[in-house]
């Protein structure tokens, strides 16, 4: 199960470092391949702790907000008779990074390095991008944000990159 899990949990990293590049068609929406990882890595995370018989969880209010949540969806799809699955989707997204919260990996100081090199390659690539590429304004066909001028790297979301840089520099200093 360790294997499964570090290997899944490096897989999570290559797709955490593509961003939004690569995309997979599921029902006829298009989900980047992050999604797919962190829901195979709280898949194995989850099970990896029922194996254990330590279900005790560390903030069990998030629990809480996802039964809640699952509840409303449930009760909006019949009330309003949604008939796309994209919502559900997005819950599902949401409910496993919320499991990787409730449910914590016990992570060792190996992969954190790897995860950190992934890191300092986006920042590369995020850099590369905003001086050779800084107008994005061309994918406003497929309906993603003008981004002029901005670093957006291969998230093309400039707070997400934001984001992901600050944890950068907290984690070094």
């Amino acid at each position: 199960m360790a294997f499964i899990q570090t290997t899944i949990l490096i897989f999570t990293f290559f797709a955490f470092f593509i961003g939004q590049i690569v995309r997979i068609n599921i029902f006829n929406n298009s989900f980047p391949l992050i999604d797919i990882a962190i829901i195979l890595l709280a898949s194995t995370n989850l099970i990896y702790y029922l194996k254990q018989k330590n279900l005790k969880p560390t903030n069990s209010y998030f629990g809480y907000f996802l039964i809640y949540t699952w509840v409303i969806l449930f009760f909006s799809l019949f009330k309003y008779q949604i008939y796309s699955v994209k919502p559900i989707f997005y819950l599902v997204r949401l409910s496993c990074l919320l499991f990787l919260i409730i449910y914590p990996l016990n992570i060792k100081n190996k992969l954190k390095n790897i995860f950190m090199v992934f890191i300092v390659a986006n920042i590369i690539f995020g850099l590369i991008q905003y001086f050779l590429w800084p107008d994005f304004t061309y994918f406003n066909v497929n309906n993603w944000d003008p981004h002029l001028f901005r670093l957006v790297s291969t998230y093309f979301d400039p707070t997400f990159t934001a984001l992901i840089y600050l944890f950068f520099v907290i984690k070094l200093f």
